[in-house]
């Protein structure tokens, strides 16, 4: 009897797929984590723009330690960016020279947790 050594065996196909899954289970988790940290990475970088935008805004409008304590503290809801609904809360500490302000983020994820804070020190110069 002549045996044709055209195709593969069972058995060398159930080592090939043994060595691949080897090798692909864990590439496949490493990608998983990696695209939980984009996501995270992402959310982080859109709550530290909208605190320095906070800031930002407050300073621009040139007003003095005694009229940003006047204003007090603020809350902002309802921003949608990058898929997520966001809160900013800005703190004014009034009894502080300078003045401090205290601007934190909240995601509709987790409404509780702040993503981050923000302080600045603002002072009359003139």
């Amino acid at each position: 009897m002549i045996r044709s050594k055209n195709g593969f065996t069972y058995i060398e196909i159930m080592i090939t797929l043994i060595i691949m899954s080897i090798v692909f289970v864990p590439l496949m988790r490493m990608i998983s984590v990696n695209i939980e940290q984009v996501g995270h990475n992402t959310m982080f970088i859109t709550a530290a723009n909208l605190a320095r935008a906070e800031i930002e805004s407050l300073k621009s409008r040139n007003l003095t330690e005694k009229q940003i304590a006047l204003e007090g503290d603020r809350s902002s809801a309802g921003i949608k960016l990058n898929g997520s609904i966001w809160r900013v809360e800005r703190h004014v500490s009034a009894d502080t020279d300078p003045l401090k302000v205290e601007v934190t983020v909240y995601a509709d994820t987790e409404p509780d947790k702040p993503v981050i804070t923000l302080t600045t020190l603002i002072e009359d110069l003139w």
